[in-house]
Formats: structure tokens, sequence, C-alpha cells
């Protein structure tokens, strides 16, 4: 039997065994639950937090006075959210990254079992013997029965499902949609979208949904897009708001809405909420760093408190009168007296593990609580590309009308904009300043002066700008869910290709794979409209995501990928198409939309599954002793692996340019060439080995590197990434 057999046959036994061994439901009494990124155990004893950098759930002692931390669990890739059952004996953990739940025991603290799911999961909240959760990246709410951890339903739903809030009679389940105002409302019984309730065609990134089952109201903390605006200021592009809506009569109370900046103050990203039993509504601001607190009889102000970096979650004690809320750039818990609205104490809960030059860029990107980003505290980068992606809105810049693109895998793909004329990430300079109505990260002029790509370059300039760029280049696409399934679509995609690939069609001429663009500028005949300043010629985008980032070309014009194709492309000046039938059509789309999202394979490896390390405890972790280097420094690489059989062991950098080495154990290397690094290792008890330890030459060329290192079974391919049994990577930078 081949190596990567015997783990999947074993990841499979140990999954069935896990299944078996599940409690059945709870029982008892049950009040309205939704999906929060923590949650109180019932008896108050314990508190669950997510965190997603950690790819771990802290558990603290909430009975201690110092909060102690029982336990850390690993979970499976980019935690979101939690939901513990009635009778507090399992936690249910979305993993966005890896599409499935862990189910935590938390009497043992360990993961039991593993639910696989849908694309992206996001949501989830634990009822009577089911458990509902929100698959962002497919538009389905999954119903799952408790016992069997079987899925029973998908049910459809709008686009971008995201928050859910469980009524207390588990009666109706309510889903926010994040980049619209819509809620749908499920019936839990039908198992049907009864209703969808709209908010308004501005409202966006709506993460969460609190009811208040006493008073028949429901909270929504969510930004508004003025994107009807043609002259861009800062104060009113987007505005922090709450929606609020008439939980019986299912209805929007637009009159009633919450606007955070007239009754607060300005605050960034509205985030979650919570409401006190006699009326207090608590609002999470992710990009202000602050919870606004609301008298929601007549809406005044009752308090503004700062807290930890970029606040996600709140969570109510109210027989202890304390508010808990989650830090997740922070790595903490803040504690908030309800009676007198003071932090009562900041928690660590975990050590967030990312290079102190990207945990600070993650910062800077997600925050409006620093002048030298924003004016007033009013936008951060996140609020237009929440988690590196797209806020599906078209704004009118300087430039003219531009669709906000998806910054995922942008390092790969520069130039930025839609007019191609910024040549390195660090000119987002000029977007913090133009824009955010930021200071800016350095001292001087932005050097976009005529133009970007015309001045000198911005890189060096500051190490927080050099931080920010750096974070922003590990913004990278997961796999393409479009392939999970290709032996479904596998006709339709090799169809699709070869029209794709055609030269009658050209499409492949400026979409070149595998990044599926040319990096050039082109008139392909949609910037002809009254609002454009900059002419006709526009970057070449990248196609890597598409089935995601609706709506297309600059100008957001096209809804539909139909429309790419036909509607705005009348003259086949954008891919010659007209004499394709509407079979060959259907099956282009399908190709592209299934297009790959990254060098390898889009099949997801298991190592790590939902914490389950020990089915397959392979480790794999590659080290630099820094991440930013001058010419000069000394530059050390290091590897730490552990595996039970005989492997295989790759490593390559990556340059700026796209060009890569392989090395080889002894300071060999070859380029553009794979040759494994080790061959036919093992090494059962982790240790740390040098790979490099060199000078950096003078000559080496200045940006973003990236080091990956991969294992496999003895002799696999290394091209499949079904044979990876682990993997790691590392960014570093030179200027």
């Amino acid at each position: 039997m081949k190596t990567r057999d015997r783990k999947n046959n074993l990841a499979d036994l140990i999954r069935c065994l896990t299944f078996l061994l599940c409690t059945v439901g709870s029982h008892g009494t049950w009040a309205a639950a939704k999906s929060s990124v923590l949650a109180l155990t019932p008896d108050n004893n314990q508190l669950l937090v997510i965190n997603p950098d950690s790819n771990s759930v802290s558990i603290l002692d909430v009975t201690s006075p110092e909060l102690n931390k029982i336990s850390e669990v690993s979970v499976g890739r980019f935690p979101q959210t939690l939901s513990i059952d009635a009778a507090g004996m399992n936690a249910y953990i979305t993993n966005r990254s890896e599409d499935t739940i862990a189910v935590l025991d938390l009497s043992s603290h360990e993961i039991v079992g593993c639910i696989p799911v849908n694309d992206e999961p996001f949501g989830v909240v634990a009822g009577q013997g089911r458990i509902f959760v929100s698959n962002q990246g497919d538009a389905t709410v999954s119903v799952i029965n408790t016992a069997t951890h079987e899925i029973i339903i998908d049910i459809q739903t709008d686009p971008n499902p995201r928050g859910l809030a469980l009524s207390a009679d588990e009666s109706l389940l309510y889903v926010t949609h994040f980049l619209s105002g819509n809620i749908s409302v499920i019936d839990t019984n039908s198992l049907e979208v009864e209703t969808v309730i709209s908010t308004g065609i501005s409202a966006n990134l709506s993460q969460t949904i609190t009811l208040d089952g006493d008073n028949d109201r429901a909270y929504l903390p969510q930004t508004f897009s003025n994107v009807s605006n043609q002259a861009l200021l800062f104060d009113t592009t987007v505005l922090p708001v709450v929606s609020i809506l008439d939980t019986v009569a299912q209805s929007n109370l637009r009159s009633s809405r919450i606007s955070l900046d007239v009754v607060d103050r300005p605050v960034g990203i509205p985030i979650d909420s919570a409401i006190t039993s006699d009326g207090r509504l608590l609002v999470v601001n992710a990009a202000s760093n602050d919870v606004s607190i609301i008298d929601v009889v007549d809406n005044s102000l009752l308090a503004h408190v700062e807290t930890g970096h970029n606040p996600r979650g709140i969570f109510l004690d109210e027989t202890n009168n304390i508010a808990y809320i989650s830090n997740s750039l922070g790595g903490s818990i803040s504690i908030l007296d309800l009676s007198t609205y003071e932090l009562m104490d900041e928690v660590p809960v975990t050590e967030i593990p990312l290079a102190t030059s990207i945990l600070n860029g993650k910062r800077l990107f997600n925050s409006s609580d620093n002048s030298s980003m924003a004016l007033d505290q009013w936008i951060a980068c996140a609020t237009c590309h929440f988690e590196g992606e797209l806020d599906g809105r078209t704004w009118f810049f300087p430039d003219g009308p531009r669709n906000t693109p998806s910054l995922l895998g942008l390092s790969q793909t520069l130039p930025m904009h839609w007019s191609g004329d910024l040549d390195e990430i660090h000119d987002v300079e000029s977007t913090i300043r133009d824009i955010q109505a930021g200071e800016g990260l350095v001292v001087g002029d932005d050097n976009c002066d005529p133009a970007c790509d015309q001045a000198l370059p911005n890189q060096g300039r500051s190490s927080d700008l050099d931080d920010l760029a750096l974070f922003m280049a590990t913004l990278q696409f997961e796999p393409n869910p479009y392939r999970t399934n290709i032996d479904n679509l596998q006709e339709a995609i090799e169809r699709g290709q070869d029209i794709f690939s055609d030269d009658l069609t050209a499409c492949a001429s400026c979409h070149i794979p595998p990044l599926y663009t040319d990096l050039l500028t082109h008139d392909v005949g949609t910037g002809a409209g009254p609002f454009e300043k900059k002419g006709n010629h526009f970057d070449t985008p990248s196609l890597r995501g598409i089935y995601k980032t609706a709506p297309y070309l600059h100008d957001g014009s096209a809804e539909t990928l139909g429309d790419v194709l036909i509607t705005a492309n009348a003259d086949d000046l954008h891919g010659i198409i007209s004499h394709l039938s509407s079979q060959d059509l259907q099956d282009l789309q399908v190709f592209l939309k299934a297009i790959p999202q990254t060098a390898n394979s889009e099949v997801t490896d298991i190592s790590g599954l939902c914490g389950l390390e020990s089915v397959n405890s392979d480790t794999l972790q590659v080290i630099t002793n820094q991440s930013d280097y001058e010419a000069g420094d000394r530059f050390i690489l290091s590897l730490v692996h552990r595996n039970q059989l005989v492997s295989d062991i790759y490593i390559a950098i990556i340059f700026p340019d796209n060009t890569f080495i392989t090395l080889r154990e002894g300071n060999n290397f070859r380029i553009n060439e794979i040759i494994p690094y080790k061959k036919a290792v093992q090494e059962t008890t982790a240790g740390e080995i040098t790979v490099l330890d060199i000078q950096l030459p003078s000559e080496l060329e200045n940006g973003i590197y990236e080091v990956v290192t991969v294992m496999t079974g003895d002799n696999f391919d290394v091209m499949d990434r079904n044979n990876w049994t682990a993997n790691d990577r590392v960014l570093f930078s030179v200027y």
C-alpha cells in the first residue's frame, strides 16, 4: 500500500470513529443564540475565544480573578466563529480555510470530530439536535444532525451568507449577507427561506445580527457605502450604522437606524453588538478599536470605550455585569465593567504566530485608529478590502468609476489599479493620503507625482509602510471550490479551456496562465463612459478567483461573466467570441470559474485537519532569522520537520520576478527546476536544522521573497498536492 493511501485510510477511520463517539444533541431549556467569536459555557465557568491567526480556540477560567487560560486547542485553518450547545458538552467551530466544522469536547478540551461542509463556512449556531452553518463561498446554509454529523439539507440563500442568529424558540434562523443589506429569515421547520428583509442597497459588511427577543428587535452593525457620491470626501464615503429590524413584522425600521458617527463619534467598521436586558446596546467597532454603548430607548450615548487591536466580537455576562471583548489582532480579551463602563483588564489569550513586521502591517491594514492611516478614524484599508478581498462596489475616484478589486495574489500581479499606475505595493501611500485622508506613513512626498510609476520608489522610506506592503503580499488565494468536485465538471472545463486557449478567441493572449494576466494595459473597448478621466487603457486583471469577484470590468458595469463576454463585448475587442455557440459560451464560463488559484493542484491536503495532528503527525516549519533585510545582512534559513514515514522534502525560494530556486542539501541549488532538498528521510522527533547561513549579496534584487517548503511521500510527485503531507511558507523582504 502506498504511503498516502495508508494516511488517507487512517484519517478516514479516525473520522468515522469520532463521529460515532460524538454525543447526541443537548436537552433542557435553550435561549436565543448567535454565531460569535467568543462565548461562555452555560455554567458561566469557561469562556471560549476564537484565535483566527493562531488557528486555535482558547479556553479561559472566568471563575479565577486572573481569568486564567486553561487550554489553547488547535482547530482547523482560519477559524471564524463558534457556538456551544445548551448542555455545555460541545463547541462547534467553523474553519473557513478548510471548509470544516471542528467539534470540541468541553470536558476533555480535545477535538473529537470534524464535519466537512461547503465553501468558506463562517457562522455556526447549535440548536436542539441540529447545527446551522452559513457557507459564504457557495451561498448556502447547511443544517447538520448533531448526533450523526450528517448534513440534512443545504438551503440556498442570497450571496455571501455570514452571521447567524437563532430565535429563542428555534423557529426562525436569521442570516446576514456580508456584502448587502439583506437578511434571510429561514423557517427551521420547513427549512426554507421564509422572507428576505432589506436594510437598503447601501448596506455592507453585515457580519453579525443580535436578537432582542424581549422587545422584538434585531440589531445589525453595518457600514453604508455612499457609491453615488461623485465627490469622494472621506467622511461622506462610508458611514458606520446599526440597522434595526422589527422581528414581528419582519421589516426594517429605517427611521430608527442608529448613525454611529452622530450618536457617538466617527468610528470604523462596526462589526458586532450585544444588548443588555435593560436596553443598552454595545457595538464593537473593529477598525477604530472601540465600543459604543447606546441607550436604545432614545439612541443616546452612554459611553465610548477604547479596546485592544481590531476587536471583532463581544459577549455579555450579565450575571456578573461584565462584557468580554475579543481583540483579534491583539491576541487578547478586554473585560468591561458594565456598571462603570471602565475596562477592568486586558488578558492575553494567544501568542499570534505572525512575524512582528507582518503583524504590524496587518494591524495597520485593519485600523482607522491611527492618524497616519485615516482622518477621524473613518476609513481603513479593510473598509473596502475586508480580509483582503472586495466590497462589491464601484466608486467615483479621480481616475473615473472604479470597481473594487480583490487584493488576493496582489504581489504576483503588479502593477496595481485598473490604470496600472502603481508599480509597487508601497504606492498605497497615495491611497492612504488621498482616499483615507490619513497623514501617510512616510515623511515628505508620496512619490506619486506626476504618477506613482514615474516617481521614485517608496519601499524603504518607512518601516510601517514596508510592513503594510509585506502584509498585503501575504494575501493569497485559497483553493478554488469549483475544482473540488472537478469530476462533475471535467468535460465542460476541458472544452472551455480549449476555447480559452484557442488563438481565434485570443483570450490567453492577454490572460496568460498561470497568473492569467500579461501585466500590461490594453484598450478593450470598455472605457468610453462619460466619467472616465484616465483614458481607455486598463490593466489586464488576473482571472484567478473570478468566480467570486462580481461585478466585473473597471466600472463594475458587468454583473455576470456572460455580460463580460457578450453584452460588453459586442465588437469582439475583448476576446473574439461572436462565432461561439451558446454551449461554447457556457463551457467557457465554467472554465473561467474553475481557473486554478494556486500553482499546484487545488485539492486541499488533510494535514492538521480540524486540529487532528495525531492523525497525521508530520510537521514542517520554515523559519528566517528576520523578515526585513538589506544587502550584506546575515540570512539564516532554518527548517523544523517531523515525519513518521519515509518522506521527501522540497524547499523553494521565489524571487520578486517569480523566478525561483530549489535548494538541495549541501548548499546546492537549481534555477527554475524542482529538486528535493532531502530524499527518503524519516525524523520522528521535531528538530531544527539550518538550511542556509549566508551574507546577502549586494546585487540581490529588492522586493518581497517567498520561501515554500513541502513534504511528500517517498518518490511521490510533488506537483500533485494530493501527495503533500505537510507544507509551510514564509515571506521576507530585501530593500
